[in-house]
């Protein structure tokens, strides 16, 4: 398994009030950045997991757990948004599958 894929972790600041400013804040903070394995799920996966199968998710593995809160990923220079769906937990990689949000 390569970990060959960059991966960044953003939280949503969801219009906090900047007192500095004087306005609400709606960008996005990067919280960490890592290399990853990232696959796309299958449609036998899909239906088992969530039950449909006209759905677009990833599965995201990672040598290392995070211990951290995030909103949602960015993979590699794409802009398109991704949002945890589940986690599993093994001995050795940590993976979770992501939707598109």
């Amino acid at each position: 398994m390569r970990f060959d894929t960059p991966i960044t972790f953003y939280t949503d600041p969801s219009n906090k009030y900047n007192p500095e400013t004087g306005q609400h804040d709606s960008t996005p903070t990067e919280v960490f950045k890592c290399w990853a394995n990232v696959t796309d799920n299958g449609v036998q996966r899909n239906v088992e997991t969530f039950g449909n199968y006209n759905i677009q998710t990833k599965t995201i593995r990672l040598v290392e757990s995070i211990n951290f809160n995030w909103s949602f990923l960015l993979i590699g220079n794409d802009t398109q948004h991704w949002i945890k769906k589940t986690k599993t937990s093994t001995s050795k990689v940590k993976s979770f599958q992501v939707g598109i949000s």
